[in-house]
């Protein structure tokens, strides 16, 4: 409350909070369709797995 008045009381957030509602919407639908949530998954699981084998094999490569 910088200016005396609630935060959220100005015109501009009736612009801001749709056009960022939106976008978030239309990424939520996008990640729950079955292939993409499969690419995101082996993306994740491909990086995690990395990130496991790292300080195993760390050792080996010195």
């Amino acid at each position: 409350m910088v200016s005396g008045r609630p935060a959220g009381s100005d015109s501009g957030s009736l612009v801001r909070f749709p056009s960022v509602a939106l976008p978030v919407d239309r990424l939520g639908r996008t990640l729950r369709r079955p292939r993409t949530r499969g690419v995101v998954e082996g993306v994740s699981g491909g990086a995690l797995g990395v990130l496991g084998l790292t300080p195993v094999t760390a050792p080996l490569l010195r």
